[in-house]
């Protein structure tokens, strides 16, 4: 039985609950969706996965996050969601799966939204790109259309139940 610290399962929770899922793909892109804050402004990708905190007991460094970089883009149909592509590597000796969140920030610098992306089954030394996407119409107050850039604030990595 895979035994998951208190506050991860409630981000897991968040996750799984919030976000449609995410499962890995043969190419170790993974997507997750969730349903938080968000806008359009055509703005372009910004990069600033800036490591700079540890959050908690059971959280990892943020340097895993090697990088994250958002934009807004237009899905099929028309629909414009803020898309945050993420690279993590595993800097462990075992198999590990990650669950990142990231704040969705304005030209202030103030936090108007979260999203949360995973990755499953990261092999010890490997990296692997992710995406996570939030959905403006899921935005009460309409604050996330102002959303210029993104930061990893949370990592949790724990060991692959797919050993």
């Amino acid at each position: 039985m895979l035994r998951v610290p208190g506050g991860l399962a409630v981000l897991a929770l968040l996750v799984l609950t919030g976000c449609g899922g995410g499962g890995a793909a043969p190419s170790r892109t993974v997507t997750a969706t969730t349903t938080v804050t968000a806008g359009a402004t055509g703005e372009q990708p910004h990069d600033d996965a800036a490591p700079s905190r540890r959050s908690g007991p059971g959280s990892e460094p943020l340097s895993d996050v090697r990088s994250a970089a958002g934009r807004w883009v237009s899905e099929p149909g028309g629909a414009r969601v803020y898309r945050v592509d993420f690279t993590v590597r595993n800097s462990t000796d075992t198999t590990s799966d990650y669950v990142i969140a990231f704040e969705l920030l304005d030209r202030r610098g103030d936090r108007v939204a979260d999203v949360y992306g995973d990755v499953s089954s990261l092999a010890a030394g490997q990296t692997a790109r992710g995406t996570a996407q939030h959905h403006p119409e899921h935005d009460a107050g309409g604050a996330s259309a102002e959303a210029t850039r993104v930061r990893a604030v949370r990592v949790e990595r724990f060991p692959s139940g797919n050993r």
